[in-house]
């Protein structure tokens, strides 16, 4: 039986070595897991970004290092890479969606100005 201390550190370090969500529920189904563990892992917060396409490793190694330092480990920081997004970031948290994109921001000017933009056409 394992203490709170060590289960936490046992989900630390699986959280640290998975690569997203896939990668963990394969690492749940393959492993015998002590169920408080499986358990924990089960809870451990997922957070889903969609980047643009392009995005590099340096960029998604900056993104992860920041969310290290904003959320309490552990946690899966799951990237998708995306043709939709043009520059920015959309992220997913918890239930709540957020977008601070270049596309959700020219989204946002054009309702907020409708009136100047179709007047100008």
């Amino acid at each position: 039986m394992t203490n709170d201390k060590e289960l936490f550190e046992q989900v630390r370090r699986v959280a640290d070595a998975v690569k997203d969500t896939v990668e963990l529920n394969k690492f749940l189904e393959s492993e015998k897991l002590d169920l408080s563990l499986k358990r924990a892992l089960r809870e451990v917060p997922v957070v889903s970004l969609s980047v643009p396409k392009g995005a590099t490793y340096d960029i998604k190694q900056e993104l992860y290092d920041w969310f290290k330092l904003v959320i309490n480990p552990p946690f899966v920081l799951e990237i998708n890479l995306s043709n939709a997004i043009v520059a920015g970031v959309e992220l997913s948290y918890k239930g709540k969606f957020y977008s601070k994109t270049y596309n959700k921001a020219l989204e946002d000017y054009f309702v907020s100005n409708k009136d100047y933009v179709s007047k100008s056409l």
